[in-house]
């Protein structure tokens, strides 16, 4: 719900003053002035903490729609995507794009621990600079065919947490050598 246990302990705590002072007056005890401003204190408190946790779900739900916007934009416009433990350079999560283009296991691998691939996730974890870096990397093969060289732009796009998350964006150039597609940091 909207209401969180702040809330509800100040709600608590302004229920029960009433309560009391109730009690103390069917006693014969009329209720002291501190005890009316405390309850009007409690009831303005448990607005405004019902108004800032009102206001920080309507964020949070709005961060949700902006994640699920991310992620169907990437999704869409890319070959893949994939989140790097900035530590030790493992994937931690990826795309099912992106599964498709690197098909096995030890793709994932191979692709996680090329150098490019590492030198981009350290520039972005470490230095926090999210710097675009085409690279040659070899796919697995399709349908009996060998292995093919291919040009991949990867864009980080994101970095903090301990992770750093990549797009990958195929350049469309298959069985290239080298020469043709040379790994390099773009705009450096």
């Amino acid at each position: 719900g909207i209401l969180g246990v702040n809330s509800l302990v100040v709600m608590s705590f302004c229920c029960t003053v009433p309560a009391l002072e109730y009690i103390a007056s069917q006693c014969g005890m009329s209720a002291s002035v501190h005890n009316v401003c405390t309850v009007a204190c409690a009831a303005g408190l448990t607005c405004g903490i019902g108004y800032a946790e009102y206001q920080t779900a309507l964020l949070y739900s709005l961060l949700h729609d902006s994640q699920k916007e991310t992620q169907a934009l990437l999704d869409n416009c890319s070959d893949g995507f994939c989140a790097i433990d900035g530590r030790t350079g493992h994937i931690l999560s990826a795309s099912a794009k992106l599964h498709n283009v690197l098909k096995k296991p030890e793709q994932f691998e191979q692709f996680s621990c090329h150098e490019h691939v590492q030198s981009t996730v350290r520039r972005a974890f470490q230095d926090g600079e999210l710097v675009p870096t085409v690279a040659n990397l070899r796919l697995p093969p399709s349908s009996g065919c060998s292995g093919t060289d291919s040009c991949m732009r990867l864009v980080p796009y994101s970095a903090g947490e301990g992770q750093v998350s990549l797009c990958v964006q195929l350049q469309n150039v298959t069985g290239v050598g080298s020469a043709l597609c040379t790994s390099r940091t773009i705009g450096a």
